[in-house]
């Protein structure tokens, strides 16, 4: 801590990650995903980036390129903090395959204030195939501009006469209500009582960035975020953790059951920060 006199003089504490992707294996090999694809922000700001290509673990996983950046400074009016990835050639066991993916999140901190405000403008899927289907999300991203703070989140999420209610209920319920219930319940949103397990035990909202998906996908069984895929395991998009300082995204996780059996995460990005005193 920094002193003028006898006041003490703020300084603003940085946090921010970026993964490509990571996770273990542990049917039939037993290995880590180390792809070096990560970039890690101090907490007194500044930039780092990391660029992978051709990366290959057995023939389980490929990427053909992936890029992570971090960053974070002080503007005139306001601390701003930036966490991305891009992805180009995703493969995981030729049935999730990917041309490129993009997750973004920055945040704003007015100098003096308290509540940072939040984007994910820009994160995008281009040509995602699970099983040999072209699956096209269409993401909330309009909801959480609308919704860029956590107070305004508070009050959405509290008052059914608010316009993003619905919609965000809806992305909270994709977490754990099959796709009927999600249905039943957007159609009479005020019907249905708040379900205890849409926040975690330290008050963060759990939600999906994904709005839902253009087309039928008839031979994969989709329950909200998450979808199953015979022979293959659970794959749950965009997944979001939402607190009053702090956002992290996950893209893609999943849970393969067999033949190969492991948890991967791709697209991971966390970022929060915090002015002292």
């Amino acid at each position: 801590m920094i002193y003028q006199g006898a006041s003490p003089v703020s300084s603003y504490l940085y946090h921010a990650q970026a993964c490509a992707i990571g996770g273990s294996i542990v049917r039939p090999v037993m290995q880590n995903v180390n792809a070096p694809a990560a970039s890690v922000l101090t907490s007194a700001g500044g930039y780092q980036t990391s660029i992978m290509e051709n990366y290959k673990l057995e023939n389980i996983i490929s990427i053909r390129k992936a890029v992570t950046q971090v960053s974070g400074s002080k503007g005139a009016n306001a601390y701003n903090s930036f966490a991305s990835v891009e992805i180009e050639g995703l493969n995981i066991e030729n049935e999730l395959t990917a041309d490129r993916i993009v997750a973004k999140l920055s945040n704003t901190v007015p100098i003096g204030g308290d509540e940072p405000a939040f984007s994910v403008g820009g994160c995008l899927f281009v040509n995602l195939r699970i099983g040999g289907i072209l699956v096209e999300p269409e993401l909330a991203i309009d909801l959480h501009t609308s919704l860029s703070t956590f107070s305004a989140l508070e009050s959405a999420w509290d008052d059914a006469g608010n316009n993003n209610h619905s919609a965000l209920r809806s992305a909270a319920r994709q977490w754990y209500l099959p796709q009927a219930d999600i249905d039943k319940q957007a159609a009479s949103p005020n019907g249905f009582a708040i379900h205890p397990a849409e926040k975690t035990r330290n008050g963060r909202l759990r939600v999906s960035l994904l709005k839902g998906l253009k087309g039928e996908i008839p031979h994969l069984d989709r329950q909200g975020m998450t979808i199953h895929v015979p022979n293959f395991g659970k794959i749950h998009l965009c997944e979001m953790f939402i607190g009053k300082y702090s956002r992290t995204l996950t893209m893609l996780r999943m849970q393969l059951g067999s033949p190969v059996e492991g948890d991967e995460s791709v697209g991971y990005l966390d970022l929060n920060g915090l002015e002292h005193p």
